[in-house]
């Protein structure tokens, strides 16, 4: 079997649409940030700090709450328009969707197709992806949420 996992890192903030906003932003749960936009990171603002804190350090930061109703609903969004590549999607709260495609191999030509096509799909839905394979599911949604390219062969 052949998994591709899709992350979407920025989900929280995409599902509000402001993740790409010229202006910081920040996602915050229970008064601490989660999620920064680009902006709000490039004015030195991370994720751990106090709402409060990163206020102090950005005066004009929008500050929004994370909906976890929202992002699901877009987690769900993301799946719909996956479903062309392959029948079989496992949505990974909160933000991942894991794709079994060994069956649309043929239909797609090889892997990275396929890969390539489910990036397009997510960003024409307003959402960057990190995309990885692996032969197992846990191993392709590990890589994919540590950014990691591939792993060495071991001998």
């Amino acid at each position: 079997m052949q998994w591709l996992a899709m992350y979407y890192p920025a989900l929280g903030l995409e599902a509000l649409h402001t993740a790409t906003s010229d202006n910081p932003a920040v996602l915050v749960e229970q008064g601490q940030v989660v999620l920064c936009n680009r902006k709000a990171s490039e004015l030195g603002l991370s994720p751990g700090l106090t709402a409060a804190t990163a206020n102090t350090i950005v005066a004009d930061l929008k500050h929004v709450q994370r909906s976890p109703q929202r992002e699901s609903l877009r987690l769900n969004a993301l799946a719909e328009a996956l479903y062309q590549l392959t029948p079989q999607i496992a949505i990974e709260p909160p933000a991942a969707l894991l794709l079994e495609i060994s069956a649309s191999l043929r239909l797609f030509g090889n892997d990275q197709a396929i890969t390539q096509q489910a990036i397009r799909l997510s960003e024409e839905l307003g959402h960057q992806a990190h995309a990885r394979l692996a032969s197992t599911p846990a191993a392709a949604l590990a890589l994919a949420t540590t950014g990691v390219r591939k792993l060495e062969q071991v001998p």
